[in-house]
């Protein structure tokens, strides 16, 4: 049997990255659905801290989201480009909507990370632009990114040895679901403006 190639450095780094992304987008849907304790004896005190606290993570996840397509860093879009002639089907497929997705978002999303996220505007006229950048960004998008990077990573395993290991190994059966919820998810985006009308996905289901 033919040992699989190690992965390369750039997918991995991406890989590591993703994890990091993936712990955001849990703790961030953790507060939205308000799965946790609150009143005067725990941390969170009252609701209003579990609303402020929600939207700070919110940007967090956001700032996480760039830095995997950020170009003087781990730049998913340039390493997928670099790789693609060596990534099997599914990958390609997921790789190309999280590419496509990620261009409709990314102005918006580097006005909010860059003016109210990993960094802040020094100016108030900045850190207004980048929690007014929330309106561009449709939150679906952000949702079909992670699904389809989801997707990638699986994928790409089946050609490469991964360094960096996150979870248990998933079935074919359950890649091939979670793709199919993918292009699900993605025509929805491309016929409808209306956020009401998309399916919702369960992130990490």
């Amino acid at each position: 049997m033919t040992s699989k190639p190690l992965e390369p450095e750039d997918v991995s780094q991406i890989r590591h990255r993703f994890g990091r992304c993936i712990e955001a987008a849990i703790a961030y849907n953790t507060f939205l659905r308000e799965e946790i304790h609150v009143g005067p004896e725990y941390t969170c005190t009252s609701s209003q801290v579990v609303q402020q606290t929600t939207h700070t993570l919110l940007i967090g996840y956001y700032s996480y989201i760039y830095s995997l397509f950020d170009p003087s860093g781990t730049d998913f879009g340039k390493t997928f480009k670099t790789h693609r002639a060596s990534l099997p089907q599914d990958a390609l497929e997921a790789g190309s909507i999280a590419v496509q997705t990620w261009g409709k978002i990314e102005k918006p999303m580097a006005s909010i990370r860059s003016n109210i996220g990993f960094h802040h505007g020094a100016l108030e006229k900045r850190s207004d632009h980048g929690y007014a950048s929330y309106a561009n960004i449709n939150p679906y998008a952000a949702e079909l990114i992670m699904q389809s990077l989801r997707v990638f990573f699986r994928s790409s395993s089946d050609v490469f040895a991964c360094k960096d290991k996150y979870g248990s190994p998933p079935s074919q059966h359950s890649t091939a679901e979670l793709l199919s919820h993918v292009k699900t998810l993605h025509g929805a985006l491309l016929a409808t403006d209306s956020f009401d009308k998309m399916p919702v996905l369960h992130l990490l289901a």
